[in-house]
């Protein structure tokens, strides 16, 4: 059999005495149930939201892989190359901009959730954060820069070197 409990709220006085009335405790039921409704609730639409983002992103995202690989395959077909590096440049460009506004945004959504401050918080976080990744990605590609110019340079010293240039006076054959 199933166990059925009941739970009853008494409301008590500063001075001890029981004055809860059946009212008061009927309402004091349908205040908790209309809390517990309204956290389901919240669950619930907190859950769709994010499998309706998800499914959003999932489109968007297969919706611009087929865009560019279209995109691209004109560019290759017509060698319009030039074309095709002025689109990737514009491409990265809104791709950070994106980026960039997403992650400003839902830090301050998440910060938001602990009011205004929480919200400037939130925001200058995310701030933050997308300064610090684009230096990151910046410096990281002129250090890739450098050392891709460096192992050409090597690999030019050598050649000359066993072709008998001399790296001190420009000529072959002169090596002080």
């Amino acid at each position: 059999m199933a166990d059925t409990r009941e739970v009853k709220i008494v409301l008590e006085t500063v001075d001890g005495s029981a004055g809860g009335t059946s009212s008061e405790t009927e309402r004091a039921d349908t205040q908790a149930n209309a809390q517990a409704s309204k956290a389901s609730n919240r669950r619930t639409w907190t859950a769709i939201q994010m499998f309706g983002k998800d499914a959003l992103e999932r489109a968007a995202n297969e919706a611009v892989a087929w865009a560019n690989y279209e995109i691209d395959k004109d560019f290759n077909l017509n060698d319009d190359y030039i074309g095709q590096r002025n689109l990737n440049i514009a491409t990265q460009a809104v791709n950070w901009s994106i980026s960039s506004a997403s992650t400003i945004a839902s830090s301050t959504i998440m910060g938001a959730s602990f009011g205004p401050v929480g919200a400037a918080i939130g925001a200058a976080i995310g701030i933050g954060s997308v300064v610090a990744k684009t230096a990151r990605a910046n410096i990281q590609a002129m250090e890739q820069q450098q050392i891709r110019i460096n192992q050409r340079e090597a690999i030019l010293d050598f050649t000359r070197q066993r072709s008998g240039w001399s790296l001190k006076a420009a000529s072959i054959g002169e090596n002080l």
